[in-house]
């Protein structure tokens, strides 16, 4: 019989394997490959109609590292959504844009029209390919170099997915938007909302009113989400800092973060208001969580990097938590503003924090939907890690948690490549560190040795998908070396199926291999009974007597 994954164990961190030396596989440690690796943007991906950013034109502008702000997210129907950004030239500037994939892998954006409405631009003509920014009302698809540093998000809570960015141009394309282009013609923050089909589903949101971007300065998107009650939330890390004295009450000016509350048509429900306790400055490049009963958001303040709390009308729960104080751990305090850090709600009752720390592994935390602290501890005690940059967290409506982080796996292994660890409940490794791709593997490996950095992560459902950009495309080889290219690649946590077998009066059960981490227990029903672990299991097997009665078994992490 097929069983949930269930996880009751309370193992201290203490208890961490600490056995490994080198990276295993994902199918091996918790996590099994459904797809290859899919190199999205690259050069010999013909799905763009042949566009591809990064180049060997590219490469001698010295564009190498122009993917950036990569994120991923899973649909209540199973589409896969990826957002980034690639600079680029004139129409082929893709500051801010999404595609999308099926569950089976498959990108299933239909080829599109986007064009400009700006004279200039439209001289250019229009570009048709898979890489999408925004909407008019019209239903017509804007060019890509309107808004920078995307921020993809689907709902927790019901169907829809969406695209945040921080807009420069977006009211010369949409003239809906022409009062937020006041005369100081600073950066908003914008979002769109779009069906699980990647068509719109309404007009964009601005993060803040047009009014509010009277002062000088931008306002980029902090981050957002949807909220359980089915409004969107939109943080703006506000760079008007005169705003922090003159409409919050600080003692001095600085940049700072503040969120409005909107429904999906646009009706305002809570208008700006300051994240942080206090009028002191913030920055904030990711960091938003939702679950059923509110949402929280991290951000750096002057005493380190916080948590705050709020309900679903955005009224606050909690003081400014400061994550190095509640967790007396200072590891769980880096990761500066966020965005090479991860930070996620489950949509039920927690909350999970990812970071680097000092260069040398990662820090995981868990926080329950009130602040308190359920776990907090490394992530890689099995490596010897250095050089550790940007990582990330999905966590699971059960509270399992899978990390994904970039670094060097040992002092003999010198390139920077990217990997995960799949956590149970409890925030007990289910196995070893694994690599992401079969492609990202640093000498003396056979394949290929150059940087895969900057991972991402969703979980929903027995799916993960994850994202990184890498630079072992095994079509990107321009003769100029190997541009950076973003990936997707997606895996299943399904528990292993039963298998059952009789032989005269006894049963003989086996499941397949699935990292050897499941425990096979037994009750004598359903409700009411204690599992417990049923001895003699070699090999995923175990031959029992038929004779003792009705039991039910299932595997457990």
């Amino acid at each position: 019989m097929k069983t949930p994954i269930l996880s009751f164990l309370a193992i201290a961190a203490a208890s961490l394997i600490c056995s490994a030396q080198t990276p295993g596989e994902p199918a091996a440690n918790g996590l099994t490959p459904t797809t290859a690796t899919y190199f999205i943007n690259s050069i010999g991906n013909t799905n763009a109609s042949g566009i591809y950013t990064n180049g060997p034109t590219a490469q001698l502008n010295n564009d190498f590292k122009k993917i950036e702000s990569i994120g991923i997210d899973i649909t209540a129907n199973g589409n896969v959504v990826v957002g980034w950004e690639n600079d680029g030239n004139d129409l082929t500037d893709f500051e801010g844009v999404w595609t999308l994939f099926d569950a089976s892998g498959n990108l299933i954006t239909p080829q599109t029209e986007q064009s400009s409405l700006d004279p200039a631009m439209a001289l250019l003509g229009t570009i048709t390919n898979k890489w999408l920014s925004y909407f008019r009302a019209d239903g017509t698809a804007v060019w890509p170099g309107t808004s920078w540093g995307p921020k993809v998000h689907a709902n927790s809570f019901g169907n829809g997915f969406g695209m945040g960015a921080i807009s420069y141009a977006l009211s010369v394309e949409i003239p809906a938007l022409a009062a937020w282009d006041d005369a100081n013609l600073g950066d908003t923050p914008n979002v769109q909302l779009l069906n699980n089909n990647g068509t719109p589903a309404a007009g964009v949101l601005p993060g803040v009113s047009a009014a509010y971007t009277a002062a000088s300065g931008d306002i980029r998107v902090g981050d957002w989400e949807y909220l359980a009650n089915g409004n969107i939330m939109i943080v703006g890390e506000s760079r008007q800092n005169a705003d922090l004295v003159n409409i919050y009450g600080g003692a001095s000016a600085g940049n700072h973060c503040v969120f409005r509350i909107l429904t999906p048509s646009g009706v305002v429900v809570k208008s700006e208001t300051l994240v942080s306790e206090f009028p002191t400055p913030s920055n904030m490049s990711k960091g938003a969580g939702v679950t059923s009963n509110g949402f929280a958001l991290r951000f750096t303040t002057p005493d380190g990097v916080a948590v705050r709390l709020f309900d679903n009308n955005g009224n606050p729960t909690s003081t400014n938590l400061i994550l190095a104080t509640i967790t007396g751990h200072p590891e769980a305090g880096f990761g500066g503003d966020g965005g090479g850090a991860g930070f996620h709600g489950n949509g039920k009752d927690a909350y999970v924090s990812v970071c680097s720390y000092a260069t040398t592994n990662f820090w995981l935390t868990v926080l329950n939907a009130d602040g308190t602290v359920r776990y907090s501890h490394i992530v890689a005690d099995d490596l010897d890690l250095s050089a550790t940059q940007d990582c990330d967290a999905a966590i699971n409506s059960d509270g399992q948690v899978v990390v994904v982080m970039s670094a060097m796996y040992s002092f003999e292994n010198l390139g920077q490549t990217v990997l995960g660890r799949r956590f149970t409940a409890a925030g007990v490794p289910v196995k070893n560190t694994f690599f992401l791709g079969e492609y990202d593997r640093p000498a003396p490996n056979p394949l290929n040795a150059l940087a895969a950095t900057s991972p991402r992560v969703a979980w929903r459902g027995d799916l993960v998908a994850a994202s990184w950009d890498s630079s072992n495309d095994p079509a990107g080889d321009t003769g100029l070396g190997f541009p950076k290219t973003i990936t997707r690649r997606l895996f299943s946590t399904q528990s292993p199926t039963i298998s059952m077998t009789q032989t005269g009066s006894n049963v003989t059960l086996t499941w397949p291999i699935v990292g050897s981490a499941y425990t096979l227990e037994s009750a004598p029903s359903l409700t009411g009974a204690v599992w417990t672990p049923v001895p003699g299991v070699v090999n995923n097997s175990v031959t029992l007597s038929s004779a003792s009665g009705n039991k039910y078994f299932r595997l457990r992490l």
